[in-house]
């Protein structure tokens, strides 16, 4: 996925993970009871969820150059234009979402079991968060790396990969 395809749909998530939290329909805008509430966030989760994480990995693969190049005039959108507030932004969503989910009780896992493909990227955010934020353990540093190998033949990725090598360093 490139940079422009990663904002566009990471700004639609941030719109609608707002509503979501607001009660609001994200289609219609119009209030929702606390049952329709939860019942559009389970169906909405893994559409949010795989958009904040694919900023996160967008975001964290990329250099700052890179990213103010591809940015462009979506930086108007985005409130920021470097990497580390970016970066930082959309992992706090991340944090925001599995939080606000537990409060609903709604099982992530569960719910992204029959996604694996936003599992993973959703599991890959995780750990670059955590590196991001200097939380990661060392264990977690091996299971980071063992689910982004598979997938470095794909441009961010492999990127992904460079960056953390350069953080390992």
């Amino acid at each position: 996925m490139n940079i422009p395809s990663i904002i566009g749909n990471y700004v639609s998530a941030k719109s609608m993970w707002e509503d979501i939290k607001e009660g609001r329909s994200i289609i219609s805008k119009k209030p929702l009871s606390q049952e329709e509430s939860v019942k559009q966030l389970e169906e909405r989760l893994p559409q949010i969820l795989s958009a904040f994480s694919w900023g996160v990995i967008g975001f964290f693969g990329n250099d700052e150059i890179t990213l103010r190049n591809e940015l462009g005039p979506a930086i108007i959108l985005l409130g920021a234009h470097d990497r580390s507030s970016l970066l930082t932004e959309a992992c706090s969503y991340i944090k925001e979402i599995v939080e606000y989910s537990k409060k609903k009780n709604i099982d992530l896992n569960r719910i992204l079991e029959n996604d694996p493909a936003v599992h993973t990227n959703f599991r890959i955010a995780s750990l670059l968060c955590k590196l991001h934020s200097k939380t990661l353990q060392k264990d977690e540093i091996l299971l980071l790396c063992s689910l982004i190998t598979p997938r470095s033949n794909q441009e961010i990725f492999h990127q992904v990969l460079l960056t953390l090598k350069e953080y390992l360093e």
